[in-house]
């Protein structure tokens, strides 16, 4: 097969200019998936040649960590489920355009750069050199965050800035697909005598109430532990890892600085009671409905005990 010439400079200089400066990453492929020709902006946004990346294979160019320096699908396994060489050879095999496909990358850490994703399109061309394959990279990172952080607000109860319903359900779910089994403590708490204090002092200082328990729970639970709103006055602790002292502990300390941060403001004391189902790594994990069945059982338990208390199940 005859080799396909490379534009240059002096060969259709205005195609070749606006090919070179076009705002998005174009690169040309054979049909083996090895790079002819490369852009400026695609060399911005896959800066591993400072020679260029023509002669390596796609997945070379875009730096996958899989092939290292192998050809495209011959690497290890991985390759297989790769969607850039599914879409990308059923292009050029099958002679259709590329269906839009959005990629996550992580550039090596001396570029000091966090994921960057792209929406991929490509097409196929024929000519009398062969068939080839066109592909174009658009950065769409800045998008992306902004949806990540709306999906994030959208977890989140904005008044005590913790999770919400939705968001504990969510963070509860990835604990039971998870691969690795690992103890986990779940603890739902709820104000004892709120309406008092509502009633007493009005519903600025319950709001007061919840933002500042909000805080030093926050303040006090571990970096992979979550705090979300159930609500009402009502929140729920998820402890991984934990047992059931350390969980304990630490709903124990939060308690006492509540309760420390309002005297001599309330003439009430502030405390919450507290329900706590603890599993080790090998017990099954309850389903939602289950979960919070038992934990309303476990704080029912609690206020009728005497409040300002914590019952764990067993």
């Amino acid at each position: 097969m005859s080799t396909m010439p490379i534009p240059n400079q002096t060969e259709n200089s205005i195609l070749y200019d606006l090919y070179q400066n076009v705002p998005i990453g174009v690169v040309l492929l054979d049909s083996h998936m090895k790079v002819l020709s490369a852009n400026r902006r695609f060399r911005t946004y896959f800066p591993f040649y400072p020679e260029g990346p023509e002669g390596f294979s796609l997945c070379n160019a875009i730096g996958c960590r899989y092939t290292e320096e192998k050809i495209c699908g011959d690497g290890p396994k991985g390759c297989e489920s790769c969607p850039v060489l599914r879409s990308v050879g059923s292009m050029i095999r099958d002679n259709v355009p590329m269906e839009e496909i959005q990629i996550g990358h992580n550039p090596p850490d001396q570029y000091h750069r966090g994921t960057q994703w792209f929406r991929v399109n490509g097409i196929p061309a024929d000519c009398s050199y062969g068939r080839y394959g066109i592909l174009f990279f658009d950065d769409v990172t800045a998008q992306m965050e902004k949806e990540k952080a709306l999906k994030k607000k959208l977890e989140l109860d904005l008044p005590t800035n913790v999770l919400n319903k939705y968001g504990l359900m969510k963070y509860l779910d990835s604990l039971l697909q998870a691969e690795k089994a690992e103890p986990v403590v779940v603890c739902m708490i709820d104000f004892d005598d709120f309406k008092k204090i509502n009633d007493q002092y009005g519903h600025l200082m319950g709001d007061k109430v919840l933002n500042r328990f909000s805080e030093i729970a926050r303040k006090s639970i571990r970096a992979d532990d979550a705090l979300g709103r159930y609500g009402g006055e009502e929140f729920l602790f998820v402890f991984r890892g934990a047992g059931c002292g350390q969980a304990r502990n630490i709903v124990g300390r939060i308690q006492a600085d509540l309760r420390e941060s309002f005297r001599g403001v309330l003439s009430l004391p502030v405390t919450f009671s507290a329900g706590m189902i603890c599993k080790d790594a090998g017990s099954p994990f309850p389903c939602w409905d289950d979960l919070i069945e038992t934990l309303d059982k476990l704080l029912y338990r609690a206020k009728a005990e005497g409040k300002n208390r914590i019952v764990a199940d067993g």
